[in-house]
């Protein structure tokens, strides 16, 4: 599945009646390097809290993200489609 924008996906939900899910990438700058999570709008309100304290606490945050990493749908292709983009993303990584 393409990635789609918030109204696509919704449609795309409904019309096929397949459970989706969105898994979000969160990178962290720490004083040892970067840190990658994965996970899905539950982790959201954790790591937007966990943040929030960082600031609270005036440590920086400007170099950390948290972007949408993938949208698929929870059957056989949709789960093949999301391994084959993590796996892109590792390649990445080795490759730096």
């Amino acid at each position: 599945m393409a990635k789609l924008n918030e109204e696509e996906f919704e449609k795309y939900k409904q019309e096929t009646n397949v459970p989706c899910i969105k898994v979000y990438k969160r990178e962290v700058e720490e004083d040892d390097g970067r840190t990658t999570f994965f996970g899905t709008e539950k982790h959201l309100k954790d790591w937007k809290l966990e943040e929030a304290d960082w600031i609270a606490q005036d440590l920086s945050v400007c170099n950390d993200s948290i972007e949408l990493f993938a949208e698929f749908s929870i059957d056989e292709e949709g789960i093949k489609e999301f391994l084959d983009e993590i796996n892109d993303e590792v390649g990445h990584w080795r490759s730096k």
